[in-house]
């Protein structure tokens, strides 16, 4: 089952640290904490180089202060790859990248099996490789 994510736990990790909105302001470089304010309630999202700072503060990665944010990449991502395995098949191409994508990297064992529990089928029915559902 999957559980919705706040967008960001920007404002968790602050409140455990117990620093202000105008504190996390200064050390982000910002004037005053209404921008702070607009990050923590997904009014906006923040730049790279702050999302970096805020690693730093929270002493947390990006994936965890951003975790929202980041299911609904991840979950994009899965869905585009496997479309494009679906035109490639239909295409009877197989680039070499293609099996370093799905075999390495990001997709490594673990991750292969969290996508897998997800969805595990092309749009055309096909099992993705190494995407096989878990036996029970």
């Amino acid at each position: 089952m999957q559980t919705d994510k706040l967008d960001n736990y920007l404002r968790t990790y602050r409140k455990k640290l117990g620093l202000t909105q105008r504190e996390v302001a200064f050390l982000l470089r910002c004037h005053g904490g209404a921008k702070v304010s607009r990050y923590e309630r997904s009014g906006r999202i923040p730049d790279l180089k702050t999302i970096f700072a805020y690693e730093v503060i929270f002493q947390k990665p990006a994936r965890e202060l951003f975790a929202g944010i980041y299911d609904r990449a991840e979950r994009e991502t899965l869905r585009k790859v496997r479309q494009l395995v679906s035109r490639l098949r239909k295409r009877q191409e197989s680039p070499s990248w293609l099996g370093r994508l799905l075999t390495s990297g990001p997709w490594s064992k673990a991750e292969r099996m969290n996508c897998a529990t997800r969805r595990s089928r092309t749009d055309d029915g096909n099992t993705l490789p190494g995407f096989a559902r878990p036996r029970d």
